[in-house]
């Protein structure tokens, strides 16, 4: 091969500290240009991002030369590090640890369609119970 060849598309969760409701609109608003960011500056292509109030939902096409920590870190760094500067009066954190899964290329255009609609699903209740009641708590 001439070069590398990659189609690892990955579904990441990850929650804000004890599920707390703290991703309003207006901290969805400065949070999500961030998420974008950092998986930019890491050569991460970001397919879909989502999220309701308490947590995020991340589908990326992932860097070969990306590691899980480091992209984590780097996001969620970054998101709460600007809220934190932004919007003193809110104790903004994330939970320390997160959920990733493989995305099956085939599969990739309904894992898309199920984050970029996160409100619609959370609202009438339509949520896959694999990724919505996960229990991502710190270690």
């Amino acid at each position: 091969m001439r070069r590398n060849y990659n189609r690892a598309y990955l579904h990441f969760v990850w929650a804000t500290r004890e599920r707390l409701p703290l991703l309003t609109r207006p901290v969805r608003d400065l949070v999500y240009p961030v998420i974008l960011s950092e998986c930019n500056a890491m050569k991460c292509r970001v397919e879909a991002l989502g999220g309701v109030s308490d947590h995020v939902h991340l589908i990326i096409h992932f860097a070969s030369t990306a590691s899980f920590a480091e992209l984590m870190k780097a996001v969620k760094g970054s998101s709460s590090h600007l809220v934190t500067q932004r919007y003193p009066s809110i104790y903004f954190k994330w939970q320390g640890a997160y959920g990733v899964e493989s995305v099956d290329p085939e599969g990739l255009p309904a894992v898309i369609r199920y984050v970029q609609d996160q409100d619609a699903r959370h609202r009438d209740n339509q949520l896959d119970a694999r990724w919505e009641t996960i229990d991502i708590n710190d270690e």
